[in-house]
């Protein structure tokens, strides 16, 4: 006859799919309780579904004698049971001190890392760690009082990719009967008891003050919760990355998000798509729901508006769109290059630009009309009073609009619309300060414009592909 927590974690792996008949499996064992009634608990289910158990024992190089005996002691149990072992030893403070970690999250990060290299010598398609119930209350209460949103109040997950957690259904009380009643020895790890950190504070004050003042299973209906929080996870990250697709353009790592498309989906849903670009663009690590809030809440502000997040990331406020980018990285430099100004030369090509005259001694064709397209050009050459010049924008620059007005280059740009992010870098072709035309926009000086009294012509056609910046000002000839 099995051991009724046995059965109950073989009916949870089953209902949540966490191994399949024959999967190789690797198992983290510290030598504590947990880890110890979780080898114990998959020998059974191994043996009930054909799969292969391998064992894998890390030593962080942090408590001494203690952990050395925890070595020796796993690798006794292994031996008994004709388990394979293997066993990694590391120095968790010093990665800890070289990349500015804590110690808990260097021996987190070790710790996977040897687990997902003893996966891979062993071709195991999952590995078993041993979270039980209780370490998942700890962890959202933990991420509920660091402040987070939805995923953080799900917890960790029962599986995420080949980790899987088939004690998630357990609570301490059950495993420690369990090894009482198997009889079973385990390894006592003093440092659970030091108050210096959270999640033991939570584990050693905060738990047990719910469970005696508020409700006897108070642990439960939050892990219970935190279960039917991943459901809806699940809906909504299926939701966020639909929303993404429609209205979010990627380019050079780039991300520009239209206004309107955020705005017009349910609050829920708005932060839920940022949370998955943000997760796109540089991942989720110190990335927090103050972060996330503070992303939405931009696109309700005035053009311009920008926020800095972590990991260099800035968002910009351009017009109807929102722009993502990181800073200092080479995805989109802050001060565009600015070449020095291409004189033009007629006939000829400059800057992927063809400039080209054609008298007109009787006026255009029957039936021959301005071109409208954005990418040729024709101007009344008689117009132009000064030599023609490729350059980007300067103090001063000015375009003619309507009977004669002169109109700064900079309310112009305003005016189309044009991003603030991408003003520094449009190639003008200008005379002195006055701008006759900017080929990125299309628009031209109304003091150029070709009429019927117009003898000769200009013609300027853009050579490079349509979706090409002309921003890079290289001279061609």
């Amino acid at each position: 006859m099995t051991d009724m927590l046995i059965d109950k974690v073989y009916r949870f792996v089953m209902d949540e799919g966490l191994l399949s008949r024959g999967d190789p499996i690797i198992a983290g064992v510290s030598g504590g309780a947990d880890s110890i009634c979780l080898f114990f608990v998959l020998q059974e289910i191994a043996a009930r579904m054909g799969c292969s158990l391998t064992a894998v024992h890390v030593h962080h190089g942090i408590r001494g004698d203690e952990a050395d005996r925890d070595e020796a002691f796993v690798r006794e149990i292994c031996e008994e049971a004709g388990i394979p072992l293997r066993v990694y030893h590391g120095d968790v403070p010093a990665l800890a001190a070289e990349n500015h970690m804590s110690l808990e999250e260097a021996g987190r990060t070790y710790r996977y890392a040897c687990l997902e290299e003893a996966a891979g010598a062993d071709s195991a398609v999952k590995i078993a760690v041993a979270h039980h119930l209780d370490d998942q209350c700890e962890t959202v209460l933990m991420n509920m009082m660091r402040g987070t949103g939805l995923r953080g109040m799900c917890g960790m997950p029962v599986k995420r990719g080949r980790i899987i957690r088939p004690l998630l259904c357990a609570d301490r009380s059950e495993i420690e009967a369990f090894l009482e009643r198997k009889g079973a020895a385990f390894q006592t790890d003093w440092t659970n008891y030091n108050t210096d950190y959270t999640r033991n504070r939570i584990r050693l004050e905060l738990l047990p003050y719910l469970r005696e003042h508020i409700n006897p299973a108070a642990d439960r209906h939050i892990a219970a919760l935190a279960a039917n929080l991943r459901d809806v996870s699940t809906y909504m990250d299926r939701q966020a990355e639909e929303t993404a697709c429609r209205i979010v353009s990627e380019k050079d790592g780039a991300f520009r998000i239209s206004c309107e498309g955020l705005l017009a989906c349910d609050r829920a849903v708005q932060r839920e798509t940022l949370r998955y670009i943000l997760e796109k663009a540089v991942g989720l690590k110190d990335i927090g729901q103050v972060h996330i809030e503070s992303l939405r809440n931009l696109f309700s502000a005035g053009t311009g508006s920008l926020l800095d997040l972590p990991h260099e990331l800035r968002a910009v406020k351009e017009y109807e769109d929102v722009l993502l980018r990181r800073e200092g990285k080479g995805m989109l430099p802050d001060k565009p290059y600015i070449p020095d100004e291409i004189p033009v030369e007629i006939p000829g090509v400059f800057g992927g630009i063809c400039f080209s005259l054609r008298e007109l001694p009787d006026g255009l064709a029957e039936g021959e009309q301005i071109p409208k397209n954005r990418y040729t050009k024709w101007f009344d050459y008689d117009r132009i009073n000064t030599e023609l010049v490729l350059r980007h924008r300067r103090e001063g620059d000015f375009m003619v609009i309507g009977n004669g007005q002169k109109k700064t280059l900079r309310r112009i740009l305003i005016d189309d619309k044009v991003p603030g992010s991408a003003r520094d870098g449009l190639l003008l072709l200008a005379e002195g300060s006055h701008i006759i035309w900017i080929p990125e926009t299309g628009r031209i000086s109304e003091a150029v414009k070709v009429t019927d009294r117009t003898k000769i012509i200009m013609t300027a056609q853009i050579l490079r592909e349509q979706d090409r910046s002309l921003s890079s000002g290289g001279r061609q000839v």
